[in-house]
């Protein structure tokens, strides 16, 4: 359900997300359906309209930093560094 600024009032509505849940390479790529989160103290909700997959998204599959310091990667994870999105909801303060 949606006010009409088309703002999200239910998490009956999904989003779609390409996961993975073991590292490897192409073959391991999931399209899963999520429960669109909502948008909680101090957070913004957006909604994304195109997303890229970048040599971070690659080497993140590939496994390249299960181990890293810096960059912590947990499966499952999604994937998709770059996106393009507008705001749709802020949660309070």
């Amino acid at each position: 359900m949606r006010d009409n600024a088309g703002l999200v009032k239910s998490r009956n509505i999904s989003m779609k997300s390409i996961q993975i849940h073991q590292y490897g390479g192409p073959e391991v790529l999931r399209r899963v359906d999520m429960p669109v989160p909502a948008a909680g103290p101090g957070t913004l909700l957006v909604r994304v309209h195109h997303v890229g997959i970048n040599f971070m998204d690659i080497h993140t599959r590939q496994g390249k930093y299960e181990t890293s310091q810096t960059y912590p990667v947990r499966l499952p994870c999604t994937l998709g560094m770059e996106a393009r999105a507008r705001w749709r909801l802020s949660g309070q303060r």
